[in-house]
């Protein structure tokens, strides 16, 4: 059944009649005959805001009579139910849109899935104008961050974070080694660097005599669960982390992958887009 073959009597009828047969048709049409006709909602509940528009019917249909009434009254029904469903959707779609351009926005960081870190010392500006010593993470040989830079990954990547020490030594002159670890994450192996309490650390030099670079740590493990993350030092964390030596993680999952896709387009072009397309649902609905 669709409207086109509905056979509608001439004599008098009222405009609930005519918005029964309107939901008929439209549940019919749309769902193949497997909607609720009884109750006069599609089962899935998709099209329920233009149900309980043509259950309302507006001024122009009420109180129709006499001949051809029934599709006088069915034709202001579905006229306003396009009128609805235009101005809810395009409503939506503001609401999307706005929504849809903040999540695309930029985020300051750097993206994966190999990155090379540096702990790094450095000062920041207090507001009263004194200069703190901190401790930090730099991306490759660039300033220390503070803090560390953030680090964005796909879903399922397998990522690798090597790290350099280029921290001061203590005031002994002892070497200040230095590490990073990714709570929460699975699976992380670490190779170089010496051994350290929870994993391996980075040394400021490299001993020669020993197969080992001391002075680069790699750690390893795959971005399984999409998330934001902390990462910071695994050394002396009651003052390595305190001083600075933190950082984020985002790991983005897969349905993100559209809204960077739409990153490059203007609010005007992802507008104009989504806005044929809604014109042309209309039309498969009203047609």
């Amino acid at each position: 059944m669709n409207v086109s073959t509905l056979r509608l009597s001439t004599r008098p009828e009222t405009a609930s009649t005519a918005c029964h047969l309107s939901h008929v048709a439209l549940v019919s049409r749309k769902f193949g005959g497997q909607g609720d006709v009884y109750n006069n909602t599609p089962r899935d509940g998709s099209d329920a805001d233009i149900v309980r528009a043509m259950c309302a019917p507006p001024a122009a249909a009420r109180g129709i009579v006499g001949k051809d009434a029934a599709i006088t009254a069915l034709r202001a029904i579905r006229n306003a139910a396009v009128r609805y469903q235009r101005s809810s959707a395009l409503y939506t779609l503001l609401l999307i849109g706005a929504w849809g351009y903040s999540a695309a926005a930029a985020i300051d960081g750097i993206t994966g899935p190999n990155f090379e870190l540096t702990a790094k010392e450095d000062y920041i500006n207090r507001a009263g104008g004194d200069r703190v010593p901190v401790w930090g993470y730099a991306s490759g040989n660039g300033r220390m961050q503070y803090p560390g830079p953030t680090l964005i990954v796909n879903q399922g990547d397998v990522v690798t974070v090597t790290l350099r020490n280029a921290l001061p030594p203590r005031d002994n002159a002892r070497p200040r080694p230095v590490s990073i670890v990714f709570p929460e994450l699975e699976s992380v192996t670490a190779r170089g660097g010496t051994e350290g309490l929870l994993t391996r650390e980075a040394q400021p030099t490299d001993n020669p005599a020993t197969p080992e670079n001391e002075a680069i740590v790699t750690y390893t493990f795959t971005a399984s669960r999409p998330g934001t993350y902390l990462y910071h030092t695994g050394t002396r964390m009651d003052l390595d982390v305190e001083m600075g030596l933190v950082g984020t993680l985002i790991v983005r999952s897969d349905s993100d992958r559209q809204a960077r896709e739409d990153r490059g387009k203007t609010m005007g072009e992802k507008y104009s887009s989504a806005l044929a397309k809604l014109y042309r649902d209309l039309y498969a609905l009203t047609h």
